[in-house]
């Protein structure tokens, strides 16, 4: 709420500067318009690839798509090669795709990617026979070491591959913000500082929440631990499917269904 708080105190601050709004009104409108009709046709674009992938998909199994993320010849961190090489044991064969969901994760342009990012960018449009199998593909991510066992340090990687994408989102939508208030460098410092305490503060109160059902106090989680905990919290299940989606809606500005060739799907 502090966080929240603030924020809303900063744009108070900028939108009550006097005559600000007066002098930039014509010139804010048409550029208004335009950002409407760009977001629209995005939202129509993406719209219409996640459709696409979603009928191509829909018949892998998430099985399927963690036994590639799990293959042992896949390093945990992998670069762009390393994120088409991977969707192509999946059955994947396109190199457009696999480089806009490399760049998703990887906005700094570090070269990598944590491999498990590429199976959560597909997930919500796999096959998934019920809600506890959902929950199974959800606890092999978080296993990051696959010994069975959550830690905390395990759920706090997990968490971390959100933080990217949650960024670029809010650095977007921020974007007009900016324009108006002609401050962009200084606002821009001071949200990006209450976006980043926010989300450690939220990743805080959700691992300590999922260990209140550490019930044999070892520090893990086991799988029975895991459900009871998911039993307890609705959005666990939910994580990674909102994430995956969140990545499908992104891409559509760097792939469209025209990219794609037949042959490209190799499981249909």
């Amino acid at each position: 709420m502090r966080c929240l708080a603030s924020l809303l105190v900063t744009i108070v601050l900028c939108y009550s500067g006097v005559g600000l709004l007066d002098a930039q009104q014509s010139g804010r409108s048409a550029a208004e318009r335009q950002d409407r009709k760009v977001n629209s046709q995005r939202i129509l674009d993406a719209a219409a690839l996640k459709g696409f992938l979603s009928k191509k998909l829909h018949k892998l199994p998430l099985a399927a798509l963690m036994a590639a993320v799990h293959d042992e010849d896949t390093p945990q961190q992998i670069d762009a090669a390393g994120c088409e090489a991977l969707l192509g044991r999946i059955g994947i064969n396109n190199a457009k795709l696999a480089a806009a969901i490399h760049s998703f994760f990887d906005p700094g342009k570090t070269g990598i990617i944590d491999k498990r990012e590429v199976a959560i960018s597909l997930s919500v449009l796999c096959s998934a026979s019920s809600q506890s199998a959902k929950l199974d593909f959800a606890f092999k991510l978080f296993d990051e070491d696959e010994d069975k066992n959550l830690s905390e340090a395990e759920l706090v990687s997990f968490f971390q591959m959100f933080r990217n994408p949650i960024m670029s989102v809010i650095n977007r939508s921020m974007e007009v913000f900016y324009d108006t208030c002609g401050y962009r460098d200084e606002f821009k410092q001071v949200i990006a500082k209450l976006a980043q305490d926010t989300f450690e503060d939220h990743v805080k109160a959700i691992v300590t929440d999922a260990f209140s059902s550490d019930l044999d106090a070892n520090k893990q989680l086991d799988a029975a631990e895991f459900v009871a905990w998911s039993g307890a919290n609705k959005n666990v299940g939910k994580w990674v499917d909102n994430l995956s989606r969140l990545v499908l809606d992104s891409l559509a500005a760097e792939v469209t269904i025209d990219d794609f060739q037949p042959g490209d799907f190799a499981f249909e």
